[in-house]
């Protein structure tokens, strides 16, 4: 860990360390805030959610993401773990979704970090989703 993680805040609160930038993030995710989430990956940040594909742009990264927050009623992040290395971070998490039958399933998942040479914010997201929308 870099001690611009050690430095970091808690993950969502109770978690291990991790980047500012990060904590903001996820807070928008787990409130369903496309807008927020999509805001700082700008005009030219990606976002690729497992096999996917790679969405470009904040106002594409948002328009995804409304139509995904629209299926899914809720969405909570539990970071395990979180590996920054200074030119990137990648973290561990439970992710609790809620389904839309009213039930809930927890999916792990693993999400990585970058900025390209124009400070641009790339996302990776790996797992299986599945089981969110199984009958």
């Amino acid at each position: 860990m870099t001690a611009a993680a050690a430095e970091g805040v808690p993950a969502k609160g109770t978690g291990p360390r991790w980047p500012r930038w990060l904590e903001d993030l996820y807070q928008s995710a787990d409130a369903l805030d496309a807008a927020g989430f999509a805001s700082p990956f700008g005009p030219s940040g990606t976002m690729r959610f497992g096999n996917g594909p790679t969405l470009t742009g904040s106002a594409e990264i948002e328009a995804s993401l409304r139509e995904f927050f629209a299926a899914v009623p809720s969405m909570q992040h539990q970071v395990l773990r979180v590996w920054d290395d200074g030119a990137g971070v990648i973290f561990e998490a439970v992710v609790t979704y809620g389904r839309p039958d009213g039930r809930s399933v927890d999916i792990p998942a693993v999400s990585a970090y970058t900025r390209s040479a124009d400070d641009a914010l790339q996302c990776r997201i790996y797992c299986d989703m599945a089981p969110v929308f199984a009958e």
